[in-house]
């Protein structure tokens, strides 16, 4: 019993701190925000925020889960004050060069978990709302957790999606691409990095039968893309990539379809998740950001002086 409490409890201390940080984030972003208002009217009509899910079911406890309740609750805070869009409605989007709604939300669900047929799957649609869901063809059907560099879970019982599954729930999800391997593509040869963007595109869209429009780098953050391999994710015929990098996405960025940023939810409070949403975070996500961006930058410099 104390084994399985010390086990859990890491999980669950990384939560909380993360719902802290956002907390706190939040409430001085608010206060910085309204100031900002008070100053000078800013237009902030047209954009997009994309938001980023895991694994969602109740029996693990990370900071890459949600449970199935948590979720219903993600998605009512949502139906009352924004506009869930569909993959469709941005994709139309980005090749029209048209505006989107109000406070639109993009949902997305990472690595094509089995859970997020048995758990997001009925919730999504019960509710009439659509996701994209980023797949990494060479983990499709697995049973186990032996991934390789690329491993996309840790737990004893990680099983994906099979090609039934993601043809089965269509009518919910527009499968993008994950890669295949679900390796750093930075970390790889950029030859190798170039077949995962071209051959994970031609294997979804044969056996599923329609375009891959989207794609999202694995890892996603600064240091896991760059811009060549932006061209290449281009040169393979997407419309867009996305990353793991938290703000909005205003619409000369949504429509320019590169590096699109995502926020992280999975273990966010509704407390929380509201202040990601109403931009509170974003001063303090975006000096973060150009941080990570720099420090890219000077271990791409030293690198090459050295």
């Amino acid at each position: 019993m104390i084994v399985i409490q010390r086990v859990a409890s890491r999980p669950l201390i990384r939560q909380q701190l993360k719902n802290a940080v956002f907390v706190g984030m939040g409430v001085a972003g608010a206060i910085g925000r309204l100031s900002q208002l008070r100053r000078s009217s800013v237009d902030t009509s047209g954009m997009l925020r994309v938001l980023m899910y895991h694994r969602v079911n109740r029996q693990r406890i990370d900071a890459y889960t949600i449970s199935p309740h948590r979720l219903r609750r993600h998605l009512a805070l949502l139906a009352a004050s924004y506009e869930v869009v569909s993959p469709g409605a941005v994709l139309r989007s980005i090749e029209g060069r048209s505006p989107l709604p109000d406070r639109a939300v993009l949902l997305t669900f990472d690595d094509a978990y089995l859970d997020h047929y048995e758990n997001a799957y009925p919730i999504l649609r019960d509710l009439g709302l659509q996701a994209v869901l980023f797949v990494s063809t060479d983990h499709i059907g697995e049973r186990g957790t032996d991934h390789g560099r690329g491993r996309i879970d840790t737990s004893s019982e990680g099983r994906t999606l099979d090609w039934a599954h993601l043809r089965e729930m269509r009518d919910v999800f527009t499968v993008g691409s994950h890669g295949m391997s679900h390796q750093m593509l930075t970390r790889i040869p950029r030859a190798t990095a170039a077949f995962e963007i071209v051959e994970s595109k031609r294997l979804l869209e044969k056996q599923l039968g329609e375009t891959v429009s989207f794609f999202s780098y694995p890892y996603g953050k600064p240091s896991a893309y760059d811009q060549e391999l932006d061209g290449l994710v281009r040169a393979a015929g997407y419309r867009a990539s996305f990353v793991t990098v938290g703000g909005a996405n205003s619409l000369d960025h949504l429509w320019s379809g590169s590096a699109l940023r995502r926020h992280g939810t999975e273990s966010l409070s509704d407390f929380a998740l509201a202040r990601v949403l109403d931009g509170s975070c974003d001063m303090i996500q975006g000096a973060h950001i150009r941080y990570r961006q720099w420090a890219v930058s000077r271990r791409e410099a030293a690198a090459a002086s050295g």
